[in-house]
């Protein structure tokens, strides 16, 4: 279940996508591909704030 989804980036590979949970403070990764395909992991966690979108710099960072 996701919270207030409110933004997503795919990594520059397209292996995982990360979803930025505006009310629960935090950017959850779902992978897409590789061994780790179907889990899903907090990425980042307690945010300073409300997260409001998420864009990938195109060179792996967020």
């Amino acid at each position: 279940m996701l919270f207030f989804a409110n933004g997503i980036a795919l990594s520059p590979d397209e292996d995982f996508v990360l979803v930025a949970e505006t009310s629960q403070y935090q950017i959850t990764r779902f992978w897409l591909k590789g061994k780790r395909k179907g889990e899903r992991e907090v990425f980042v966690e307690n945010l300073p704030g409300f997260p409001d979108g998420i864009m990938g710099s195109g060179e792996g960072n967020y």
